[in-house]
């Protein structure tokens, strides 16, 4: 699979709940079951996607076409962070095993799944990190629509009122899609889905009225405990971004006082159920209109970064809350394994630290009290080694290991295990 890559992965802020996990819990990214793993987002523009991937004439003249993505995946200085979204035929990726229903097209997970064809929205690196978490193949279901507002447009049934048209749409729309399930995802083979998380980028309709924005944090609550109601699925993971567009300039009393209400709702004792939800803190991924395609600032000036970001920063939180929701209702994740398994590091990429986990089992069947000779070492890409990890003997069980890098440059590492029995590689991102 390809890799996770970002600046920022191991620095994204987050609010959460009660009970939430941090990187240091024991994890795991295969499920029990080969279920599809569905996941829907929805929002008003920015959800629907106005990264640009392609530079236009006026955009090279500009600036020499900084802040999209053909720039940025041919900035040798950030190819850690971006590789994994070209082929090594310098093609957009298309991953085989996460797949993406928007309003009005579908298909494999790659570029183009925004606005149009030539942009695209944070479903694009959240669809990466998720797909790279998971075993599983990966259903994304896109419901956006520009120029919508929590207060009128998307209002849940909790809220009082006239239903918003755009929530019940979106409802709709999902159970549209899950309901003919094998017509938008050629991939799925009967094996039946679970609803494991939720992604929700919106608020500049509501930051834009008093009224709106004075009930924003009530509303989104009700959001939640009703989509939750709806799909039940009572502890649903749940990621906001929030509207950090203009960065840590932004001064206006409404736009503060609105991302203040998006970062205080995983902790509201609202919440039927508390603990599965997390706020991404954005404005660190605002980038300046010098160094953007557009001077657009409710658009994040269409910047492709700050749209890989902003997914990259969601992914990262849905799978903490994942993680959480795995070791909370599993009654033993690390005893036990049936086959051994190195698990791709989290954080990734990381900074100075990530962690990983592996399985050990005896290959015949599946248990076994004997002991295993384990080696878990790290190299740079000259094949140098750099670090040893493990290298004791173990007996069958699920493992974890930190490797803390503060001391080596950024770049990609290798990581390998070897058994008597197992042997396999993986590639990990240090970014400082």
């Amino acid at each position: 699979s390809p890799q996770i890559a970002d600046v920022t992965a191991s620095t994204t802020n987050l609010t959460m709940g009660p009970g939430a996990v941090t990187v240091s819990a024991v994890y795991k990214n295969n499920s029990s079951d080969n279920k599809v793993k569905v996941f829907i987002m929805a929002g008003q523009s920015n959800m629907v996607g106005q990264g640009t991937v392609s530079p236009t004439q006026a955009h090279l003249d500009k600036n020499g076409g900084m802040g999209t993505l053909e720039y940025l995946v041919n900035d040798a200085s950030k190819a850690p962070m971006y590789d994994h979204l070209v082929t090594a035929g310098g093609q957009w990726t298309e991953r085989n095993d996460v797949w993406i229903v928007n309003l009005d097209n579908s298909g494999p997970l790659s570029v183009g799944y925004g606005k149009d064809g030539d942009h695209f929205g944070p479903e694009m690196q959240f669809g990466h990190v998720i797909g790279d978490y998971y075993d599983n193949q990966v259903l994304i279901i896109k419901t956006s629509w520009g120029g919508k507002s929590l207060y009128v447009d998307f209002r849940p049934p909790g809220s009082g009122g006239e239903v918003g048209p755009y929530y019940t749409m979106m409802i709709e729309r999902v159970h549209e899609v899950l309901n003919n399930i094998g017509q938008f995802m050629p991939a799925y083979q009967e094996q039946g889905y679970e609803i494991a998380g939720f992604g929700w980028h919106q608020g500049w309709n509501d930051r834009i009225d008093d009224a709106a924005n004075a009930e924003y944090q009530t509303n989104c609550v009700n959001l939640i405990n009703d989509l939750r109601d709806e799909f039940q699925v009572t502890d649903m993971p749940f990621v906001l971004a929030t509207t950090g567009m203009a960065g840590w300039d932004e001064t206006h009393p409404r736009a503060l006082s609105l991302m203040e209400a998006q970062l205080a709702v995983p902790d509201d004792n609202r919440l039927k159920y508390r603990g599965n939800v997390a706020a991404v803190e954005t404005r660190d991924f605002w980038r300046d209109v010098d160094v953007s395609p557009a001077d657009q600032n409710y658009h994040w000036n269409r910047n492709a970064e700050s749209y890989f970001l902003i997914g990259n920063g969601m992914g990262e939180a849905m799978v903490q809350l994942l993680i959480w929701g795995e070791t909370t209702h599993s009654d033993d994740l690390a005893n036990d394994p049936e086959e051994f398994k190195l698990m791709q590091n989290f954080p990734n990429p990381f900074n100075p630290s990530t962690a990983i986990k592996y399985s050990i089992a005896d290959a015949e069947t599946g248990h076994s009290t004997s002991l295993h000779m384990v080696t878990l070492k790290v190299y740079d890409l000259l094949g140098r080694e750099v670090a040893v990890l493990v290298d004791e003997y173990q007996r069958p069980g699920t493992y974890r290991v930190e490797w803390n890098a503060e001391d080596f440059p950024s770049g990609i590492y290798i990581y390998k295990i070897t058994t008597n029995k197992f042997a396999n590689v993986k590639k990990m991102v240090l970014v400082k």
